[in-house]
């Protein structure tokens, strides 16, 4: 094959752009592939028609076309060679001119929105947002149950929404120097952003009231995500500097509800507005099942003959058992005539919540400690760690052996069947002598008693009498 240079055309005829294309695939050309002829620059072949574009691209591909007329072949080398250059960039300009808002962005696009903890994360996320000015993200669902992300615009309050919002307000009142210092790592590129930055910021929302859990959710989430653009946005020579940050760690929690706490809570979903509340809390002790599982169930997904209903869990679908129990509470539902099982939204199940806790008197039980409830009543049944596995809808046993653990090291059944197999001789003392009155006053009285009487003394102590004042 022989090249054959058009007749009468200059040198100069090489755009500016195919020039630096062609240059900047030579400087990024592998060594096995340089010195070949890249032929940039379109030609043709003696004895046939047209003009032929075969461009050597930096990964050392050649693609090869045929085109009518030079300028079109030069100019789709041109393209070529662009959209291999641009192939080479890192993401949104790299973490040099990337902010952290911005990267948090494209994450939340990339991976957030696959998360079963969607909605949590983007609370988080949307903080940065704030700070870094880009509008704020929702997860939402098409009719096709396909998850997609929304960008919010921002609306007026609404009249309804007041006594939401003042709430929020307050929230964010008690952690101001958290959220500043949120909004002002959203603003800064990534480059910039240190360690010891994010130490302070660890530090910050711990001294605030924020929960060692709550901070290491925070540091989590710019952890992955700086993980992700390195290891795919192509941002070489980056050290994540949320790696090497310390932490406490999270206690493990053990819910224990008594049985007057379960009847005030009982009473206070009875006198709810909202029918759908008692159901739902009952499903979720019983089932073990997460909120967004909950409220995200459809019936074509349940099945009352097997016992089973298929829900989205953490990440991914989940087969869950159904007792007996569980069974007559969805039998029970009303239909809306809807496939969903339950209507209410997330926000307001939330402030159902609120409300049911505070008029049961446990303001510190949260909705998901319902699920921890649930997971230890199993337990303490006897449940081995691939029993509770399933009830959980886990894919290791890893959590399930966390309440087992926990409640064989509970020893409060083991005391109190020690001591009625056993027997104890020794009496209490009445309960009722004492009973709400001040130690020190029976001390003294007690202390009283014992010197006025003078107590009969052992046999060998000798009492002498008290001398006379002169």
């Amino acid at each position: 094959m022989k090249e054959k240079s058009p007749k009468n055309q200059p040198a100069s005829a090489v755009t500016p752009v195919a020039a630096a294309t062609a240059q900047l695939a030579s400087a990024s050309q592998p060594a096995k592939t340089r010195g070949r002829p890249r032929k940039a620059r379109p030609y043709q072949i003696d004895g046939r028609s047209g003009w032929w574009a075969n461009p050597t691209l930096p990964d050392g591909s050649r693609p090869l076309r045929k085109f009518e007329s030079e300028a079109k072949a030069e100019q789709w080398i041109a393209e070529q060679l662009e959209q291999a250059a641009a192939g080479l960039q890192p993401a949104l300009g790299g973490p040099e001119r990337a902010t952290v808002a911005q990267m948090l962005f494209k994450y939340a696009y990339r991976c957030t929105v696959l998360k079963g903890g969607a909605d949590a994360e983007l609370t988080r996320i949307n903080n940065y947002l704030h700070g870094g000015g880009l509008p704020a993200l929702r997860l939402v669902t098409d009719d096709s149950d396909r998850r997609k992300l929304e960008q919010m615009a921002p609306r007026p309050r609404a009249k309804n929404q007041e006594g939401w919002q003042q709430y929020i307000d307050v929230r964010r009142g008690l952690r101001t120097e958290t959220y500043a210092l949120i909004h002002r790592i959203g603003s800064m590129t990534c480059a910039k952003l240190t360690t010891e930055l994010l130490g302070d910021l660890a530090t910050t929302m711990e001294s605030e009231g924020l929960s060692p859990s709550t901070v290491q959710k925070e540091l989590a989430l710019l952890k992955a995500a700086f993980n992700t653009a390195i290891r795919e946005w192509r941002w070489k020579g980056f050290e994540n500097p949320a790696v090497g940050i310390k932490l406490g760690k999270s206690e493990s929690r053990f819910v224990r509800v008594s049985s007057d706490e379960e009847q005030r809570l009982v009473e206070a979903l009875n006198r709810c507005d909202n029918p759908q509340m008692l159901p739902l809390v009952e499903l979720a002790i019983t089932t073990c099942a997460r909120k967004g599982s909950l409220l995200a169930m459809k019936w074509s997904q349940v099945s009352l003959e097997t016992r089973e209903v298929h829900v989205w869990g953490k990440g991914f679908n989940v087969t869950l058992p159904l007792s007996r129990r569980a069974v007559e509470l969805l039998k029970g539902l009303p239909r809306d005539g809807t496939d969903k099982v339950f209507s209410m939204s997330s926000n307001a199940v939330q402030l159902a919540w609120n409300h049911v806790r505070e008029n049961a008197q446990l303001p510190n039980l949260q909705f998901r400690d319902l699920r921890h409830v649930g997971a230890t009543f199993y337990a303490r049944a006897g449940f081995n760690p691939h029993q509770l596995k399933a009830v959980l809808g886990h894919k290791s046993t890893r959590m399930a052996e966390v309440y087992v653990n926990l409640v064989n090291a509970d020893v409060h059944e083991a005391l109190d069947r020690a001591e009625a197999e056993r027997g104890i001789a020794r009496p209490l003392p009445p309960a009722d002598v004492h009973a709400g009155r001040d130690v020190k006053a029976i001390m003294a009285e007690r202390r009283a008693q014992r010197l006025n009487g003078q107590p009969e003394l052992p046999p060998n102590v000798v009492r002498f009498p008290k001398k006379r004042a002169a």
